[in-house]
């Protein structure tokens, strides 16, 4: 059996850029684990934005939690990352993913506060993903269902407090949610020239191979569905026409 070309493979996935992000937040935690003091003082953002500028979008890539907490992560980022980037493709999902990394934290810039981990990427895409699924069933620890509107609510509101928890640092807590803020004004389409989807101005734009992909696989399936109808459409008109003869 031949083997498959890797690159092949990947390119065919429908959510390639968030496989990839869960692989770098994965790579960063274990390189967070052997080496914290570099990676923390290179890579994870200290609060402002310069000098090092390239920290707004290495930050969600670094830290180091306990594996529970990384595995938890990973797993949301695989969950809703996949569904958004659906909806997007896979080119604009990347221009999305970045701007969620800036706003991130730009809140938090204000106060100076630094930030490493996908806990606020997080929370911004759950924050997403839950107004444009409102009535998404999700069930938590395999058994309590939570319709997804009330589940980005808790995952915003866990945002909230751990940012405001000390005296006087409410304003912290709207700081560190304001890009969840930014993201469910997205998801309702009232960002003026950026609705959701990213895709204003690109009516022109020619789908991806990965696009062509999925739309060609969505077509294959109807097509089969309909001809499996039609054959057992003509097996039942058979079958009466057998019955009829017989009487």
């Amino acid at each position: 059996m031949a083997t498959q070309d890797p690159i092949k493979w990947f390119r065919s996935q429908t959510a390639p850029v968030t496989i990839t992000l869960c692989a770098l937040v994965i790579v960063g935690w274990f390189a967070t684990w052997a080496n914290p003091t570099v990676m923390t003082d290179l890579f994870t953002y200290a609060g402002v934005p310069f000098p090092k500028v390239w920290t707004l979008f290495t930050y969600p890539f670094f830290d180091f939690k306990p594996p529970i907490f990384l595995l938890l992560q990973v797993m949301w980022l695989f969950w809703v990352g996949s569904m958004l980037e659906r909806d997007h493709g896979t080119k604009r999902f990347i221009y999305l993913w970045l701007a969620i990394s800036v706003t991130g934290v730009i809140g938090l810039s204000l106060f100076g506060k630094p930030v490493s981990g996908m806990f606020i990427p997080d929370a911004i895409l759950v924050a997403i993903w839950a107004t444009r699924y409102p009535d998404m069933i999700i069930r938590l620890f395999m058994c309590i269902p939570v319709a997804a509107k009330w589940l980005g609510l808790i995952v915003v509101a866990s945002v909230f407090f751990s940012y405001a928890s000390g005296p006087g640092q409410v304003l912290s807590g709207f700081a560190a949610i304001s890009g969840c803020i930014a993201g469910f004004l997205y998801a309702r389409n009232m960002i003026p020239k950026v609705p959701y989807g990213l895709k204003y101005g690109t009516l022109n734009q020619k789908p991806t191979r990965a696009e062509k992909a999925r739309d060609q696989a969505y077509y294959d399936d109807v097509h089969r569905r309909e001809k499996e109808r039609d054959e057992r459409e003509r097996l039942r008109k058979l079958f009466e026409g057998s019955l009829e003869d017989k009487e």
